[in-house]
């Protein structure tokens, strides 16, 4: 394997890094901000499954995940494992095919149903409680 393609790679997996790094930032910002503001999971994935803007985000972390982490695996099978240089691209390819099948899994891949085509964490209406007293 040639030095520069080996630099290319290092290039590769450092850019992936600093992607996942914002990517992870927002993720869990989403929860946090969703969890405090009282939305359940389903009403999460409600929300974000209709929007053209959160899928290519979630995309894009995916793409960078598969990326980073097939190329780190190969370095790992090649380094420290002792694995031939075909045996390390093997790793690398499962692990990308197996991050990606798990996210096609996960619905990403489905179309919007038509409650979901909302605007980004629109709130819905406040309804009352039990234990509110009525207005």
């Amino acid at each position: 394997m040639s030095a520069r393609f080996q630099a290319r790679l290092w290039v590769a997996q450092r850019v992936t890094a600093m992607i996942l790094a914002f990517c992870v930032v927002v993720h869990l910002a989403t929860i946090i901000l969703a969890v405090r503001g009282g939305l359940t999971a389903a009403e999460i994935l409600a929300r974000t499954q209709g929007s053209m803007a959160w899928g290519a985000f979630y995309a894009t972390f995916v793409v960078a995940v598969a990326i980073h982490g097939g190329i780190g695996l190969r370095t790992i099978g090649i380094e420290w494992l002792g694995m031939g240089r075909a045996a390390g691209w093997v790793a690398a390819l499962v692990s990308a095919a197996t991050m990606e099948a798990r996210t096609a899994h996960q619905g990403i891949d489905r179309p919007p149903s038509e409650k979901s085509r909302r605007f980004l964490f629109r709130r819905p209406a406040h309804k009352p409680s039990a234990t509110m007293p009525k207005k």
